[in-house]
């Protein structure tokens, strides 16, 4: 089985209900969601549109949880989850991120960060087209500037969400 996770990462010290899988690491936050790649995708490319995170997320509010959930899939959340912890815990810096590889090889690799409140477009990675593989060498600048310094893609609770759910209610 191959890797397949989506976090929120954030450098703000939040208190989450202790019922949301979340781990704190060198003073950085991650929270793990259940999203296919194709949904976070689907955030992240429309990221490029907006100046602000907010003007992106009244954007996805408009829609309803199922629609949100492409190919039928069994996730436990979506993008609006996302999106509600954001917004209920005022996070301004974060990145999202979501990797998959299947075999030890890279299939899914997507980047958003986004500092003060507004998106950072040089950090946009949602695709194989030359402005994301142009963005890509930005990765890690944008996870420094969160103090992420470290590869949390290798640590084995974040191989898929259901690790880091077992791994956290252990």
């Amino acid at each position: 089985m191959g890797q397949d996770i989506t976090c929120l990462i954030t450098d703000q010290p939040l208190e989450l209900d202790k019922d949301i899988v979340h781990f704190k690491i060198r003073d950085v936050l991650f929270v793990p969601f259940d999203i296919m790649g194709s949904s976070i995708s689907w955030l992240i490319e429309d990221a490029y549109q907006y100046e602000t995170a907010q003007d992106l997320f009244s954007y996805f509010k408009q829609y309803q949880p199922d629609d949100l959930i492409l190919w039928d899939t069994d996730e436990k959340h979506t993008v609006l989850d996302i999106i509600k912890l954001i917004e209920d815990h005022d996070i301004r810096n974060f990145i999202i991120e979501h990797t998959a590889d299947f075999a030890s090889m890279p299939m899914d690799d997507y980047f958003l960060a986004v500092l003060d409140g507004k998106i950072i477009k040089d950090s946009i990675v949602f695709d194989e087209n030359d402005f994301s593989k142009m963005n890509y060498a930005n990765i890690e600048k944008y996870r420094e500037k969160i103090g992420l310094n470290f590869n949390w893609i290798g640590m084995d609770k974040f191989h898929a969400y259901s690790f880091a759910e077992k791994e956290y209610f252990r």
